[in-house]
């Protein structure tokens, strides 16, 4: 690899980190403020089985849905823009934990989303907790075919 490229690299990886730190706490802030929004709504309205509350709250999970998705998206894009096996040589334990702290972040990202859809059924609103949760399985699905299609692409370099 020419010295140019590799500084391309280098200084493209430190343009990507500080755009996430941007990223991640813009859609930290949108995705606290609407779930927020979706918890307080219900309880804000006289008749929350009404066709318009339920299309409100619908749009509200889409929305949280939306910024939890580029959430974990910023996520995965930072672990795939820095190559940490070859930055920090790491013993094959902490490359264990590493990626075990990916899959639980995952893990966790995968769990938040579905909190709105056991508020919904808390609520007895059942239909809208059916759209949601497979709005947020479908979320989960491309989340996890990034991740798969990062790996790929990192391994292949």
């Amino acid at each position: 690899m020419s010295q140019s490229n590799k500084q391309y690299e280098e200084d493209y990886t430190k343009h990507v980190m500080d755009l996430s730190e941007i990223r991640a706490s813009i859609l930290s802030l949108l995705t606290g403020f609407t779930f927020t929004a979706i918890v307080l709504f219900p309880d804000q309205i006289t008749d929350p089985f009404s066709l318009m509350s339920q299309i409100t709250l619908l749009f509200l999970t889409v929305l949280f849905d939306l910024f939890l998705f580029l959430l974990a998206w910023t996520y995965v894009i930072v672990i795939g823009t820095i190559p940490t096996s070859i930055t920090y040589p790491m013993s094959k334990r902490g490359q264990l934990e590493l990626v075990t702290f990916h899959w639980i972040i995952f893990l966790g990202f995968s769990l938040w989303g579905y909190a709105t859809v056991l508020m919904f059924i808390l609520w007895d609103l059942t239909i809208l907790a059916t759209i949601s949760g497979l709005i947020w399985t479908l979320n989960i699905f491309i989340v996890f075919r990034l991740i798969q299609r990062m790996r790929k692409r990192t391994l292949e370099s």
